[in-house]
C-alpha cells in the first residue's frame, strides 16, 4: 500500500466525522427552545405548559425518529436517510413559523412531530455512520461527534 492510498483512506474516514459534527451542530438548534418559549408566551399569551409542549413533543418524536432512522439506514444506506431526515426537520421548522396565537396545534404538529421525526432520523444515522468506522476510529469519531453536545 503506497502513501497516496493511505492518505486517501484517512480522508475518507475523516469526512463522515466532519459531516457528523456539522450535522450534530445543526441538530442542536432544537435545544434553544427556551428562547422561543419565552417569545411564544409574550407574543401569543400562551401558558408555560402550552409553550413547552412543542419541545416535549419534539423529544418524544425524536425517539421514534431514532428507531425509524436505524431501520431505514439498514435498508437503504445512511446517505439518503440523513438527507431526507434533514429535509423533514427543516420542513417542520419552516412550517412552524406559520403558527398563530389561535393555532397552537400547528406548532405541535410541525415543530414537535415533523421536526422530531426528522431530527431523530438524522441523529441516529449520523452516529451510526461514525460507529461503522474501525473500532479504534469509531471510538474517536463518536467522542468528537457527540462531544459537541457536552461543550454547549
Amino acid at each position: 500500500m503506497d502513501q497516496a492510498t493511505i492518505g486517501e483512506k484517512s480522508v475518507n474516514r475523516l469526512l463522515p466525522v466532519l459531516a457528523g459534527v456539522a450535522i450534530q451542530l445543526c441538530l442542536g438548534t432544537a435545544y434553544i427552545w427556551g428562547i422561543f418559549q419565552v417569545e411564544l408566551i409574550a407574543r401569543f399569551g400562551w401558558s408555560q405548559a402550552a409553550a413547552a409542549l412543542p419541545f416535549s413533543l419534539l423529544i418524544f418524536f425524536m425517539s421514534v425518529g431514532c428507531y425509524l432512522g436505524g431501520r431505514f439506514q439498514d435498508k437503504f444506506s445512511p446517505r439518503p436517510v440523513i438527507r431526507i431526515g434533514g429535509a423533514v426537520l427543516g420542513l417542520g421548522f419552516v412550517l412552524a413559523s406559520l403558527t398563530t396565537a389561535a393555532t397552537p396545534w400547528w406548532i405541535y404538529l410541525t415543530y414537535g412531530v415533523i421536526g422530531g421525526l426528522g431530527m431523530g432520523t438524522t441523529y441516529t444515522t449520523t452516529i451510526a455512520c461514525c460507529q461503522n468506522l474501525s473500532t479504534r476510529s469509531a471510538v474517536r469519531a463518536l467522542v468528537i461527534v457527540v462531544s459537541r453536545r457536552i461543550a454547549r
